[in-house]
């Protein structure tokens, strides 16, 4: 549990030098960029996360900086927990963040029901983990890479699908 002191000061620190934004355009993400190392291996620490860097310092007169950052349902949590120390414009672009985050499949991925059996949970491309493992084989071993489900292939295999798809 951290301290009412510890959040205001991360809530300071993120909404002048931090960045907020939609990471593959529906993940929340929190990104710190610093020359303070020390500043970011704090925020790391309280996030879980590694420091990265050091980045720059190219020129002379450049010093090096230094990263932390943190995405998904993590990020999402301490936008929200962190919501009350940001000024009104930084609170309407978390708003929006978490609101695409919210509409999205990424946010329900494994606590969603899979269309192919609606009582087992969605594993991936909306098919519970058997059916998807099924269909990957299926593919053969040089097709592991691919894109989309195979809608017929669903509907030839589960008559139970809805007719939405």
């Amino acid at each position: 549990m951290r301290s009412i002191k510890e959040l205001a000061w991360l809530g300071g620190l993120l909404e002048g030098e931090g960045y907020f934004f939609p990471k593959r355009g529906k993940y929340p993400a929190i990104s710190l960029n610093m020359t303070d190392r020390d500043s970011v291996e704090k925020v790391a620490i309280i996030f879980g996360t590694k420091t990265k860097g050091p980045y720059g310092g190219i020129k002379e007169n450049h010093k090096f900086t230094w990263r932390t950052e943190i995405s998904g349902s993590q990020a999402a949590g301490w936008m929200m927990t962190l919501f009350q120390f940001f000024c009104k414009r930084r609170g309407l672009t978390i708003k929006s963040i978490l609101k695409i985050w919210r509409n999205s499949e990424a946010r329900i991925k494994g606590s969603s029901p899979a269309l192919c059996h609606p009582g087992k949970i969605h594993v991936a491309k909306g098919l519970c983990e058997a059916c998807y493992m099924r269909e990957l084989r299926a593919r053969g071993p040089m097709r592991h890479r691919f894109v989309g489900t195979s809608i017929p292939w669903l509907k030839r295999h589960h008559n139970s699908l809805p007719e939405v798809i």
